[in-house]
């Protein structure tokens, strides 16, 4: 049963969403109700709206059950490089030297090329306007050394910020295999990195850029996420689908000094999840 907006607004888990200092480390005193007492009413969309000034949950459903998370994974990632990028440990500008020739899995995307090089601004780009799997693992392995030492740390951080229902195996989200997902998350998680990331200045050029030319070519891309072209003010976050995730979105919007985020994963089409997402921010800003 979704617990009503009081009940959930008492809730010491809720704290968690209320930093607002970039280097907080949030705990979990309790989570916001048992996953593992899932009933079949509890089985649909995952839904999360959250006033980002305040730390508020206006509305949650579903945010404590365990899926997939597809191409939202990516966030974790561009959270670790921009925190990179605002200490200044490297900077937007570098040039990327790909380890070798990374092969698209699907047609949006682009193959890197061992034999060229790449502005880590354009990767992070192509990450956040077309989901690009092939950028993700391309700057994995530059700036980590490889997949496996990039996917660590971003566990690590997951923890240290008390994303506990959170396991991440990939740098994009990609299945291993049609059907097989080993990314694990909760909305009440995606809640939290998406918190962090709505912090960032760097996180936020990239995810409202609104299209993207393919590095090497005259193809323009569109921006996956629909509401920068439908909703005033959205500049975020991350689109994300596969087989078992289903169509899932992390939408943040600004208007005047208040910014609403919503959490949508699982919805069973492109469309719903623009929809209910909208709905979501809607009732953000209608709030208060």
């Amino acid at each position: 049963m979704d617990l009503s907006r009081r009940e959930f607004l008492h809730l010491s888990a809720v704290n968690i969403l209320l930093s607002s200092k970039r280097n907080s480390t949030p705990k979990v005193k309790k989570p916001l109700h048992n996953s593992r007492n899932s009933t079949k009413e509890e089985l649909g969309v995952t839904k999360l709206c959250i006033v980002y000034n305040s730390g508020e949950v206006l509305l949650s459903e579903n945010e404590m059950r365990v899926r997939p998370p597809a191409s939202l994974v990516k966030l974790m990632l561009m959270y670790l490089i921009s925190m990179k990028v605002e200490k200044k440990e490297i900077f937007p500008t570098i040039a990327i030297k790909p380890q070798k020739t990374i092969f698209p899995t699907n047609n949006s995307d682009f193959v890197i090329s061992a034999q060229s090089e790449y502005l880590l601004n354009d990767l992070l780009k192509a990450m956040a306007v077309i989901s690009s799997n092939t950028s993700a693992i391309a700057v994995a392995e530059a700036l980590w050394g490889s997949v496996e030492k990039c996917v660590e740390e971003m566990n690590t951080t997951a923890k240290n910020l008390g994303m506990k229902s959170t396991r991440f195996e990939t740098v994009n989200g990609y299945p291993v295999r049609p059907g097989f997902d080993v990314d694990r998350t909760t909305g009440r998680d995606m809640g939290i990195i998406a918190v962090e990331c709505c912090k960032s200045p760097t996180i936020l050029q990239w995810t409202s850029t609104k299209e993207f030319v393919i590095p090497g070519t005259n193809i323009v891309r569109k921006n996956t996420n629909d509401l920068l072209f439908e909703f005033y003010g959205c500049d975020g976050l991350k689109t994300g689908f596969t087989r078992s995730a289903g169509h899932c979105l992390i939408a943040t919007a600004k208007r005047a000094n208040k910014r609403i985020i919503s959490v949508v994963m699982g919805a069973k089409t492109s469309r719903e999840r623009f929809t209910i997402a909208k709905n979501l921010l809607e009732i953000g800003f209608a709030d208060g």
